[in-house]
């Protein structure tokens, strides 16, 4: 039994466990089939529905795992729940946008600013391409995203390094001169090879 009141409905001289088996002795079935609905339908109001999604979305998001561990698949808030796993792909969408913008400033700073770079620009270089690397293998089909990412993204790039190096935009190539493979090369730093 859960802190929610969810327990698998048990069948004399047999173990309880979710999954299909228990779907089927407890989802409800389309009106005017065999009759078992009456006793589905009042198991499924014995069990607490638990938070909504607008009042408290971390428990509601405990509470929707369990319900769907449990088999208790007539309950599960469906219409919350997908829009929360298509939020969960725009996230990482977002996150691999804002990390190649931070990655293509520095990367123009470095380049067109030779005498005056840091090294902590090759630490935060290193740093995007390390998280970015992370994202890719969670989801790796955000590898084919990259170029279409960069081209939105690099007029952002460009203006980030304007500001941070004094430099007007136009001293910076009109469109990203960066290939996929370069951006995520651990390896490719453009410009003259320094010594730090």
């Amino acid at each position: 039994m859960s802190s929610w009141g969810i327990a698998p409905v048990r069948q004399p001289g047999t173990i309880a466990k979710a999954g299909p088996a228990l779907h089927d002795a407890t989802c409800h079935h389309p009106e005017g089939s065999d009759g078992t609905d009456d006793g589905a339908a009042r198991l499924a109001t014995q069990v607490d529905r638990g938070p909504g999604y607008d009042e408290d979305f971390v428990l509601w998001t405990r509470h929707q795992a369990e319900l769907m561990r449990a088999g208790w698949i007539d309950l599960v808030d469906w219409e919350n729940v997908a829009g929360e796993t298509e939020s969960l792909g725009k996230g990482e969408r977002r996150e691999l946008a804002s990390r190649l913008k931070v990655l293509m400033a520095h990367l123009l700073k470095r380049q067109f600013q030779p005498a005056q770079r840091f090294a902590s620009w090759r630490g935060t270089i290193r740093d995007q391409r390390d998280q970015m690397a992370d994202l890719l293998v969670d989801s790796p089909s955000l590898r084919g995203d990259v170029a279409a990412i960069s081209k939105r993204k690099y007029r952002n790039a460009v203006t980030t390094a304007a500001e941070e190096t004094s430099l007007p935009a136009r001293a910076f190539p009109a469109d990203c001169p960066y290939a996929t493979d370069q951006l995520l090369d651990d390896d490719f730093f453009p410009g003259p090879i320094d010594e730090t």
